[in-house]
């Protein structure tokens, strides 16, 4: 477990298996893989609706801006999410055995982009195979995966939020 220190505020950071990421641990994370950085967590009211933490977070982004109360939601919004698969060239299938009820989305990004159905063919060396119950989900794993690798590092309290 390490500490660290950004803006004003101290997180404790601990270490998670990419592969069991979700929710606010899963965004997070995501938001990192896009050039995000943590700068404070908000605490606030808003209309009555309590905000539990990480709900709402200040960013910052390599490019120097700072965005106040984003909320990332990669893994259940297309609009976010849907992106990603185009940017990292994600290939997206689902998987279903008619023998059993299990069912999955699995996401795929190659170590070296797919120029051609035929390379996808001969499944070139994948830097992410990742699977989950939706595609966002499996999307969003297979991008932290291979930018991030098998583990990664997450604010506690998002942890906890995503338990």
């Amino acid at each position: 477990m390490t500490t660290t220190k950004q803006a004003t505020i101290q997180t404790i950071m601990v270490e998670v298996a990419t592969a069991s990421l979700i929710g606010k641990a899963l965004n997070y994370a995501v938001a990192t893989v896009e050039g995000w950085e943590f700068a404070t967590d908000h605490h606030f009211n808003d209309g009555g609706i309590n905000h539990r933490p990480g709900d709402y977070w200040s960013w910052w982004h390599r490019d120097e801006r700072l965005v106040q109360f984003a909320y990332f939601d990669y893994s259940s919004k297309w609009a976010m999410g849907g992106p990603l698969v185009d940017l990292y060239k994600v290939a997206i299938r689902f998987q279903t055995n008619s023998m059993d009820a299990d069912a999955f989305w699995q996401a795929q990004i190659g170590a070296e982009p797919f120029e051609s159905v035929e390379m996808w063919q001969q499944m070139q060396p994948l830097a992410a195979n990742e699977c989950a119950d939706t595609a966002l989900i499996a999307i969003c794993l297979a991008v932290v995966a291979a930018k991030l690798g098998d583990t990664v590092s997450i604010p506690i309290e998002l942890v906890e939020a995503s338990v």
